[in-house]
Formats: C-alpha cells, sequence, structure tokens
C-alpha cells in the first residue's frame, strides 16, 4: 500500500530569504483546517533553527513570521535540526528535536507548547549527554497504553543506526535500554541511515527512513515495516531516489501523512547546485 509515489512538480517549499538550505521537514495536523509544517533553516553561518509554515490543504504554504525554536539554554547548540510533533494532551503539543554543536556532536531534547507556535525549551535533554555517541533525527509515538517510544538515529564514527528507547512520561528516556532497530545493510545505507517517521496501521508499524550511500554520496527514502515494532523487513528498491531537477543529489528526511485519502511524504532535497528545498510526493491512485 506504500510502494508507488509519484513526486510532484513543483517544490512545497523553495529559497527562503536567505537560506540556502531548507531542511527536515515535518508536517502535523493540528485540525481539519490546519497543517503546520516545522522544518529546519541553515543560513550560511551553518546556524541553524526551526521555522515552521500552514496550510490548509498541504498543497500550498505560507512561511509564518518568526522562529518556533532558536536559540536555546546551552549556548553550545548551534544546530536545531530534526523536529517531531506530538499532542500530549487536549491543547498541550511536545516537540523533540536534535540539537547540534558545532563540533558536530548531538543529542535529543524536546519544547512544550499550548499553540504550537510559541515554544518553551524543556529543560534538560531525553536522550545522550554529549560523549563519544551521537543521537539525531528523532521520531515519537504515544501508545494507546500511554508509553512513548522515541525512535533515532545513534551514531558512534562510521556507525549508524536507527534506534529506539521507551518513557512512561515522555521525557525520562533510559538509554541503557537502547533497542537497535535498522542497521547499515545494503548498497542505500552504507553511509548511513536516519530520520524515521513511523505510522502504525492495521497493527502494523511502518517506518519510512533515510539512506545514505557512500560511493557514490546519495539520499535515498527507504521503507521497512514490522508486527512488533522491534524486528524490521526492509524493502529491497526505495521508496524515492535522487535524480529530478530540485532532488538530483539527495532525497532526505521524510514525512509522511495523509490527506484526503492519500498519502504524502514531504522531505528534504538537495539539487546539483547544492541548494536544499522541501519537495512532496503523492500515492498513486
Amino acid at each position: 500500500m506504500f510502494y508507488n509515489f509519484l513526486k510532484l512538480k513543483d517544490p512545497a517549499l523553495g529559497i527562503i530569504n536567505n537560506f540556502k538550505k531548507i531542511l527536515c521537514p515535518r508536517v502535523f495536523k493540528f485540525n481539519q483546517n490546519l497543517y503546520r509544517m516545522y522544518f529546519s533553516c541553515n543560513n550560511i553561518n551553518n546556524y541553524t533553527n526551526i521555522k515552521s509554515a500552514i496550510s490548509k490543504d498541504c498543497l500550498t504554504w505560507d512561511i509564518e513570521n518568526g522562529v518556533r525554536i532558536s536559540k536555546l539554554e546551552e549556548k553550545k547548540f548551534s544546530r536545531i535540526l530534526s523536529p517531531s510533533i506530538i499532542k500530549i494532551d487536549k491543547n498541550l503539543y511536545r516537540m523533540y528535536f536534535e540539537a547540534r554543536s558545532s563540533d558536530k556532536n548531538g543529542v535529543i531534547k524536546s519544547a512544550i507548547s499550548n499553540n504550537g507556535y510559541d515554544w518553551i525549551e524543556e529543560k534538560g535533554t531525553r536522550i545522550g549527554n554529549l560523549d563519544l555517541i551521537s543521537f539525531g533525527t528523532p521520531f515519537c509515538i504515544k501508545e494507546r497504553n500511554k508509553s512513548f517510544k522515541l525512535f533515532f538515529q545513534r551514531r558512534s564514527g562510521f556507525k549508524k543506526e536507527i534506534c529506539f528507547a521507551e518513557s512512561t512520561d515522555g521525557l525520562l528516556f533510559n538509554d541503557k535500554k537502547i533497542v537497535s532497530l535498522i542497521k547499515q545493510e545494503n548498497k542505500y545505507e552504507t553511509y548511513s541511515v536516519l530520520g524515521p517517521d513511523i505510522i502504525y496501521l492495521n497493527n502494523i508499524y511502518h517506518m519510512f527512513y533515510s539512506g545514505w550511500s557512500l560511493k557514490p554520496l546519495k539520499g535515498y527514502i527507504l521503507y521497512a515495516y514490522s508486527h512488533d515494532g522491534i524486528n524490521w523487513t526492509k524493502r529491497d528498491s526505495p521508496v524515492l531516489s535522487p535524480g529530478d531537477i530540485y532532488d538530483k543529489k539527495h532525497c532526505s528526511e521524510p514525512s509522511v501523512i495523509k490527506i484526503n485519502n492519500l498519502w504524502k511524504i514531504f522531505y528534504e532535497a538537495c539539487d546539483r547546485d547544492n541548494t536544499w528545498r522541501i519537495l512532496c510526493a503523492q500515492q498513486s491512485r
């Protein structure tokens, strides 16, 4: 059911002001008439913050003023990446995101909001402590039993994998009980695996994620499924591959959402000039 996606011709989000890189989209449905896309903007100084755009139909997007998350309490974090949003109460939302230092070490932090627009950083880190292992590209699911499953990339040197950890409150995750799920196993994953986006549907976990090959260095969007959330079966071929005008080099960091009974994948894309935009692919009928 998730096999055939067709790329839309025009970018969902193009170049914004002086930002050459528009990265890490995440689309969240607030109500029937409001979708908000969160994304990271990377300027020429490699400083990254999270901005947003709104839409009624996920076809046309209006950039919202200001930034959703900019400077963090710990000044060493210069890059804020890969937002993931969940609803935790009637009018309360939490955003998980990667906070990365200038030396490329990353941890997963969070922020809280009652409207999806104004966000307050929560104290501490959810996963990571800036040691030899880095963590990033989080995606959280709140289960029916009210537990929280946080999926993310764990990286150490040349080794990258997609893992998950659980929590009863969404804040305290036991990093000594991290479970590895997706490893670098095929030709699309020789450089990295990252950016999980999970849908739980008909008692099956469906994961869209990024795989990057090393030679040549290219980003793909891949798919795997699981009946228990632990053991995953990968699809042999990519869901989306680079090669068109706006994604000549890379397709990466998928955000999957169902709109009018059709699944859409929003993703970051890099063209031949190293300009990054947000593109969209739609499930063929």
